[in-house]
């Protein structure tokens, strides 16, 4: 069975928070000393020519990218998540809950952002107030393969389909 269209629920990775950390001096003055929280996982599409339909999607319509690490002590950024790739084949329409085209996934090196990571909060290093990380998007795309042909022969049962595609590709 070819699946052709699905809809499926994308929730893109939550921003590290900053740290708020502070270093002794040796005059007993507190200097700030955290580092700032990583972006969120964003989640892609990219195509893929070894597939042939979504059935990849079949049981599994929800994805949910990685959240961005924390900022550590000692001026320390938060390590950043991988982006979640999501394989399609190429023919592939990305549309968005009302129905209208976002993009047309047809060429071998398309890569479109479905959903962005969340902004990385901010640590007291060189800022005075520290700040959490932000949300990552949330969102509900169809996906709708079509089936890319440049000729298609139609035609009633047993009414030569096949001798005519035969003798027009000179293969038996």
């Amino acid at each position: 069975m070819i699946i052709d269209d699905v809809k499926i629920h994308l929730i893109a990775g939550r921003g590290g928070n900053g740290c708020g950390a502070f270093l002794n001096s040796p005059s007993g003055k507190k200097i700030p000393w955290g580092g700032n929280g990583s972006r969120g996982a964003s989640i892609l599409l990219k195509v893929n020519y070894n597939l042939y339909d979504l059935s990849q999607f079949r049981y599994r319509k929800v994805f949910v990218a990685n959240n961005g690490n924390n900022g550590l002590s000692n001026n320390r950024t938060g390590r950043c998540p991988a982006d979640l790739i999501l394989a399609v084949p190429p023919g592939t329409l990305v549309r968005n809950s009302v129905g209208d085209i976002i993009k047309n996934m047809v060429t071998k090196d398309s890569i479109f952002l479905l959903a962005s990571g969340g902004g990385a909060g901010q640590g007291n290093y060189k800022h005075k107030l520290l700040s959490c990380g932000l949300p990552g998007e949330v969102r509900d795309v169809v996906l709708d393969y079509r089936i890319p042909n440049d000729v298609a022969i139609l035609g009633f049962p047993n009414t030569g389909k096949t001798s005519l595609f035969n003798f027009l590709t000179a293969r038996h």
